[in-house]
């Protein structure tokens, strides 16, 4: 093609096709949600509306290619979406199973499908926008923020009134992104910092939502290691939803206005406190966070994918207060968000390989996190699929409706290290260790239960 204008992947996007090397299932790459309004939609209009949202948002654009044994990325200057499926279903489980279905198709996203669309009227009547998205154009948050400007878009054709102001333009921020990814003193800066950093620490231990029960992880645990080993051939998983309603979101919200800590920190560290008291209160564990990368209002206003992983030691210190632990973490968090472009697969060489003296198949995280604000549209309900595949043992979205103060938390476990009931009893023991601390900071951590 003359006169394309070739990009090397983002950090980001780097982090979303290091999946696929740590899963044989390539739908992992998937990524599914709804849209469904309380309202009817008229799928004339609404197609229109989609069309629209594809010239306003570049990253919908994107296409990709393997160049030698890399892969490129370049922006189309226009896109057909084309014929959009649309399905009637008259029972909700032909509707849950054609979903499933969709889900567990993986996107051939080398291969010009990146954004797939379908329009359904659901089994009690009313409008669905469901979307099947390759994780290299978008992530949760971009995702609401074109479900956001598509609403926008419909409502301003519906109502015949001028259209919103469009979205940021995605190829800018990858621009910008490519340089800090190719600042030569980013590698160096990064692994001296890094190496001194696990160092400093001791190894951490897997501690998931099973407590030690689950077989694979009571049989390292009796040869004295702290890992269990990834999930390569067995890595299906399972999904399941808790709700945070609107006294405790309140109460979180102000805990952390007060103490200038982020909701996100609090709950990643109290969630890690949960799981190292369920497992004989071991006080170093490893959280992976997925970092949501927008800080400036151009980068929160702009669709595309800005997540990236950041490999998070949390300390446990049982005879200090849980203000000194939360203060502590707090501060090694802003150390590390300094280094944060620190490629991931040479992080966890680096930790696994030559500080632990571990393989790379070594699995330490006991979670992974991700802490996404919604801008929530009125008469519209989201909702997350999971592709039931995943290359980690348990991926937790916390879908932060701020302006309703309600919190929805998504998990996705690994079903080879983990059952739905001892899932169901983490987040409940997380629920009751959350309430307790927001109302205790200042004793000690051992005293803090759930």
């Amino acid at each position: 093609m003359e006169n394309v204008k070739y990009y090397e992947l983002t950090s980001s996007q780097d982090v979303s096709v290091l999946q696929t090397k740590f899963s044989l299932d390539k739908r992992v790459m998937n990524i599914c949600m709804s849209a469904t309004s309380d309202e009817p939609i008229d799928f004339k209009v609404m197609k229109e509306a989609l069309d629209l949202v594809a010239e306003r948002n570049d990253c919908i654009r994107l296409r990709f290619k393997k160049q030698g044994k890399k892969v490129v990325q370049w922006f189309l200057p226009k896109v057909d979406i084309g014929t959009v499926p649309y399905y009637e279903f008259a029972d909700k489980q032909a509707q849950t199973d054609f979903i499933k279905s969709e889900c567990h198709k993986a996107i051939k996203w080398l291969k010009g499908e990146v954004f797939k669309p379908v329009f359904i009227k659901t089994y009690d009547n009313k409008g669905m926008v469901f979307l099947k998205i390759a994780h290299t154009i978008l992530d949760i948050y971009g995702l609401n923020v074109i479900f956001k400007d598509l609403f926008e878009v419909y409502n301003a054709l519906i109502n015949k009134t001028e259209l919103p102001k469009a979205p940021k333009s995605f190829e800018e921020l990858v621009k910008k992104d490519l340089v800090i990814k190719n600042d030569p003193n980013r590698i160096t800066d990064g692994r001296k910092y890094f190496l001194d950093f696990f160092k400093s620490y001791e190894e951490p231990w897997y501690a998931g939502a099973d407590a030690g029960q689950n077989k694979f992880v009571a049989k390292k645990r009796k040869q004295g290691k702290r890992y269990v080993n990834t999930a390569i051939f067995s890595n299906t998983t399972e999904g399941y939803i808790g709700k945070f309603g609107k006294e405790i979101t309140q109460k979180l919200e102000k805990f952390a206005m007060e103490t200038k800590i982020s909701m996100n920190l609090i709950m990643e560290y109290l969630l890690g406190a949960t799981c190292s008291k369920m497992n004989g209160e071991v006080e170093t564990i490893m959280p992976l966070e997925l970092c949501n990368v927008r800080g400036t209002l151009q980068e929160k206003t702009t669709a595309g994918t800005k997540v990236q992983t950041l490999g998070m030691l949390a300390i446990y210190k049982k005879e200090k207060t849980l203000m000194e632990n939360l203060n502590a973490f707090n501060e090694l968090h802003s150390q590390q968000l300094r280094h944060i472009g620190f490629p991931d697969l040479a992080l966890q060489k680096l930790f696994k390989c030559e500080v632990y003296g571990r393989s790379m198949l070594a699995m330490y995280y006991p979670f992974s996190f991700s802490f996404i604000p919604m801008d929530k549209i009125d008469g519209i309900n989201f909702e997350v699929y999971s592709n039931d595949k995943g290359a980690l043992p348990c991926y937790i979205a916390v879908m932060y409706d701020f302006k309703n103060s309600e919190m929805l938390m998504v998990y996705d476990y690994q079903k080879v290290l983990m059952t739905n009931e001892q899932i169901d009893t983490l987040h409940k023991n997380f629920e009751r260790l959350l309430v307790n601390a927001l109302e205790n900071p200042d004793k000690l951590l051992k005293d803090i239960k759930y």
